[in-house]
């Protein structure tokens, strides 16, 4: 009986092997699949990006500062607003950050500043990893703002807006 399974078995395993089509699928997920899922890094590394500062104050350009290696490289300062879509559609940039005019003032008067992300969609994972290191950032450039600056506890921050 175990002899007969054995011969079955045989008679199968050798018929698998004159299907080159399934050989091939079966080499390819054995071994190209697993080792490029290996490969795929969940980091950003010098993910290029532009800055339009319409505010240019001292405050844009701490923010500005922390957007630096080894995630982010800022490789232009936007002089106009038309610049933006060819870079992004160039590939040349992949983020943009636009400050907008009243972006000081607003921090200063204890306001929301508000900040323009502009992101290149076509590689959607790094596009949310970008977007998740900028949240990041800002809410870091955030804190600092709230407990050195204005000297505030954890129980007043609750009241005040942020970037």
């Amino acid at each position: 009986m175990l002899f007969r399974l054995f011969l079955l078995m045989r008679k199968e395993f050798l018929q698998f092997f004159r299907n080159v089509p399934l050989i091939i699928i079966v080499l390819y997920c054995c071994t190209v699949d697993v080792w490029s899922a290996g490969s795929v890094s969940m980091d950003l590394h010098n993910y290029p990006l532009a800055v339009y500062d319409l505010d240019n104050s001292a405050e844009s350009r701490s923010l500005i500062e922390k957007f630096r290696e080894p995630y982010f490289r800022v490789d232009r300062m936007i002089e106009s607003e038309e610049e933006i879509a060819g870079l992004i559609d160039s590939g040349a940039i992949s983020v943009v950050l636009v400050f907008p005019r009243d972006f000081s003032k607003n921090i200063i008067s204890h306001k929301t500043a508000e900040l323009q992300v502009i992101l290149d969609g076509s590689i959607s994972n790094a596009s949310q990893l970008a977007l998740g290191y900028i949240s990041q950032i800002t809410e870091e450039h955030n804190r600092s703002i709230l407990f050195t600056r204005w000297q505030l506890s954890d129980t007043t921050k609750e009241l005040v807006p942020l970037v």
